[in-house]
């Protein structure tokens, strides 16, 4: 998009500050690393096309990846939702820069709708097909992608993200809701 803030649906980009992208992901891949590693190894075990699987995981990791190495992150909203977009891919980081961030109230609807977005698709894709397996690889399977809905489903109505990584490079991810 040639410009910073272009405007769809009557919506701004949002550009989101690196070091809160890179916490973020950071925080996500440690909550769900071990779901999408039981994913591909009872996929692989089972008998359930591991290919197609393979790729729907890939995907997700892709997501991951793109907060860790994107020099910038932006929201775009489109009819129906917010996507992400990574721009001027840069190395990984280390991931044990401690310190905490806090992703702002102006950018945190916006961009949970847009993880949903990401990775809901492809969750959907493993689910179903696990569906379809009448075996206990089948039930792991399905029994992981919703692990990683329910950890999506936990920044739902939040109004901001804290997140904090230790010097040991774990990194919590604390939704805020406003109490009424």
């Amino acid at each position: 998009m040639g410009k910073e803030n272009s405007e769809i649906l009557g919506q701004k980009e949002i550009v989101v500050p690196k070091d809160v992208a890179r916490a973020f992901g950071r925080g996500l891949e440690q909550l769900i690393s071990s779901m999408l590693q039981q994913i591909i190894f009872s996929s692989l075990r089972g008998n359930i096309v591991p290919i197609k699987i393979e790729r729907d995981v890939q995907e997700i990791t892709k997501v991951l990846d793109g907060f860790e190495r994107a020099g910038v992150v932006r929201i775009l909203p489109f009819v129906g939702g917010n996507e992400i977009q990574f721009l001027e891919e840069t190395e990984r980081k280390d991931p044990t820069e401690p310190g905490e961030v806090v992703m702002n109230k102006n950018i945190t609807p916006a961009f949970i709708s847009a993880l949903h977005h990401a990775l809901r698709n492809p969750l959907f894709k493993i689910s179903g097909r696990a569906e379809d397996i009448k075996s206990e690889d089948g039930k792991k399977i399905y029994n992981a992608c919703n692990g990683i809905k329910e950890v999506l489903e936990s920044f739902d109505n939040a109004q901001q993200i804290e997140i904090a990584t230790d010097t040991a490079g774990n990194t919590k991810l604390k939704p805020l809701r406003t109490s009424n």
